[in-house]
């Protein structure tokens, strides 16, 4: 435990201004991820992904907010889940000066879905030569473009 904290003393000295005012500074998400697994609340975000992808994309996509952390767990909310999707409404709505009699642009998410899990399969698939795959981004490419000719059959 102590190796530890030198650890992330050392890191945060060399990481964040020392001055008096600034004492106590961490990665908020790094933090909130090392509190929350041993307490069992951490969000599995690829299983949200494959049950929810609603949830998961704004989980992923999103603003690390503290309702993630009562999806599961002790502490679970109900409510956590219609507060993470309607999160940006509660940022918009105070910013706006007047009613709008504009008609909102419907948007489609199938798309990133598609293009998210085929990536998802592709780096499965080559789990092993990873470290190769990622060095070299056109074999990646090429691997991703070869699982959507699959999946379209």
């Amino acid at each position: 435990m102590l190796d530890d904290i030198k650890y992330k003393q050392e890191t945060m000295a060399d990481r964040y201004v020392s001055s008096q005012r600034h004492t106590i500074q961490v990665d908020y998400m790094n933090y909130m991820d090392e509190i929350a697994t041993p307490v069992g609340v951490r969000p599995k975000i690829l299983r949200v992904l494959l049950t929810d992808p609603r949830l998961g994309l704004s989980l992923l996509f999103g603003p690390i907010t503290p309702y993630q952390y009562r999806l599961r767990g002790p502490g679970k909310w109900t409510g956590a889940r219609q507060a993470i999707l309607t999160q940006w409404d509660r940022v918009a709505l105070p910013m706006q000066t007047r009613p709008c009699d504009q008609a909102k642009a419907k948007c489609s998410l199938k798309w990133l879905l598609v293009v998210l899990s085929t990536m998802g399969v592709a780096v499965y698939v080559n789990r092993s030569n990873l470290g190769a795959l990622l060095q070299n981004p056109d074999t990646l490419l090429d691997r991703v473009k070869m699982c959507l000719t699959t999946l379209g059959h």
